[in-house]
């Protein structure tokens, strides 16, 4: 979900310093990473012939990027459809088409924010998720990872990610 390099401060630190580091990253952002749900629907079509729509729920995580609740996500952890259109099987081009019906940003206090996908992007294999306007529950603000705060990552340097459990353990952050 969100990837957070230690930074310099760490490099010429004790390897206990990477630790508290950590740790105040992750509870300083910990609120940002949310799972995105939603029932996705497909249809298939290649050759003259159209399968019958498919239709099942669907999550990703994702990053909570600005305080109105932009939220980015994995394109094919959401649409696993993405990546099927346009293929050939057994020589026809196949249009795969997905498309969502309620779309929710899922809270840490277990709101459910319903949500509306505006933008996917294959080749960057990008999502973007926007709160509703007239989400009667939508709080006054999310907590957010903002991007020009994000420091540049080499090579071998240390990262910290922060993620969530599934429903099963509550969706506790981890």
């Amino acid at each position: 979900a969100i990837v957070y390099a230690a930074g310099e401060a760490t490099v010429n630190a004790p390897t206990s310093a990477l630790p508290e580091k950590g740790r105040a990253i992750f509870e300083k952002n910990k609120d940002a990473v949310l799972w995105v749900t939603a029932v996705l629907k497909v249809e298939i079509s290649g050759g003259g012939k159209t399968a019958p729509a498919q239709e099942g729920n669907v999550q990703a995580l994702g990053t909570v990027i600005d305080p109105s609740g932009l939220t980015v996500v994995s394109l094919s952890a959401l649409d696993p459809s993405a990546a099927r259109d346009g293929q050939l099987v057994q020589g026809v081009k196949l249009t795969v088409v997905g498309t969502f019906d309620k779309v929710r940003i899922n809270l840490p206090s277990g709101i459910e924010v319903p949500a509306t996908v505006v933008l996917k992007d294959k080749d960057t294999d990008l999502a973007f998720v926007m709160p509703d306007a007239e989400a009667k529950e939508k709080p006054a603000k999310f907590d957010c990872i903002a991007l020009s705060d994000m420091p540049k990552v080499r090579v071998l340097d240390e990262l910290i990610c922060i993620s969530r459990e599934d429903k099963s353990l509550d969706q506790a952050p981890k």
